[in-house]
C-alpha cells in the first residue's frame, strides 16, 4: 500500500518556513508514516531538507505544482496537505491506514480530509467517511485531500488555480452526491489550520507553540485576538446555518462588530 500513496506539499517560498514547520509536527504526530514526501514549490526555488523536492517556477499555481509532482512521482494516490493545515496531535496509524484502504478499494476519485458538516441528509460510505453532496459548502477544497492520479491529470488541470477549483464546487446548486467524492466524518488527522492570509491565526498560534516548545515556529505577522475569534466563530458557528439564514446573519456581525465577517451568501 505504501506504494499507493505519496504525500506531496504544494507551496509558495513564501510559505517555506511554515511547510518546515508542517513536516515538524507531521514527524512527531504521525510517525510510523510510511509515505514519501514530495514538496512541490513554485515562487523562488527553496529546497526542504529532509525530503524530495521540485521547482515549477515562479508562477506557477497550486494546482500546477501538484499536477507536476504526479508527472515526477506516479502513484496511484496523492496526498496533499496545505503547508499551514497542522497536523496537530498524535494520529491513529491503524485508522489512517484503514481510511486509506477505503479510498483504493472502492477507486474514489476525491477525498476530503478535512472535515466539514454537511447541510443535506448523511449519505454514509462507511464509518470514515460520508459521500460529498453538491450542496455542501467547502467539502471540496485544496487544504487537505486525496486525489487519484487519473483524476487530478484530468480534471484538476481544468482549473486555473486552488481558489478556481473550490469556487467551481462553491456554484453547484442541485441535490445530488458526487458518486466518488468522499469527505471524512471526523478530523482523523487532527488538522488544525495556522494561517490566515498570510498571517497566524492567534488562537491556534497559541495553542501549537503551547504543545510544541521544541519547534521554532516562523516569525511572521499575527492576528489580533479579536479578529482571529470572530473567524473562529465563522467557521465552527455561521458555517452550520443553512444558506438563506446567511446574508442576514453577515448584516448583522458587519454592522455589530465593524467587520467584514466573510459569511457566504
Amino acid at each position: 500500500m505504501a506504494n499507493d500513496f505519496i504525500i506531496v506539499l504544494p507551496t509558495h517560498s513564501k510559505y517555506s518556513k511554515i511547510t518546515a514547520n508542517f513536516l515538524k509536527l507531521l514527524r512527531k504526530n504521525w510517525s510510523d508514516c510510511q509515505f514519501e514526501i514530495v514538496v512541490s514549490m513554485t515562487g523562488e526555488d527553496i529546497k526542504i531538507e529532509g525530503v524530495k523536492n521540485i521547482y515549477n517556477g515562479k508562477n506557477a499555481s497550486l494546482i500546477k505544482c501538484l499536477v507536476d509532482a504526479s508527472k515526477e512521482y506516479k502513484s496511484k494516490y496523492y496526498i496533499s496537505f496545505l503547508g499551514d493545515a497542522f497536523i496537530s496531535k498524535k494520529i491513529n496509524n491503524s485508522s489512517v491506514m484503514n481510511l486509506l484502504n477505503t479510498i483504493d478499494n472502492s477507486n474514489i476519485d476525491y477525498c476530503s480530509l478535512k472535515y466539514v458538516k454537511g447541510y443535506t441528509k448523511e449519505k454514509k460510505c462507511n464509518q470514515y467517511f460520508r459521500y460529498i453532496n453538491a450542496l455542501d459548502r467547502y467539502s471540496h477544497n485544496f487544504t487537505a485531500f486525496v486525489v487519484s492520479y487519473d483524476y487530478l491529470n484530468e480534471e484538476f488541470l481544468k482549473f486555473k488555480d486552488d481558489l478556481d477549483f473550490e469556487e467551481y464546487y462553491l456554484k453547484k446548486k442541485t441535490n445530488k452526491y458526487y458518486d466518488k467524492h468522499l469527505i471524512v466524518r471526523k478530523n482523523y488527522f487532527r488538522l488544525l489550520p495556522g494561517i490566515i492570509k498570510g498571517e497566524w491565526d492567534a488562537i491556534n498560534y497559541k495553542r501549537l507553540k503551547k504543545d510544541n516548545p521544541e519547534i521554532n515556529f516562523d516569525n511572521r505577522p499575527v492576528l489580533s485576538f479579536k479578529e482571529s475569534a470572530i473567524r473562529h466563530i465563522r467557521n465552527n458557528v455561521v458555517a452550520r446555518i443553512p444558506a438563506n439564514a446567511r446574508i442576514g446573519i453577515k448584516k448583522f456581525t458587519e454592522k455589530a462588530f465593524g467587520f467584514k465577517f466573510g459569511v457566504d451568501g
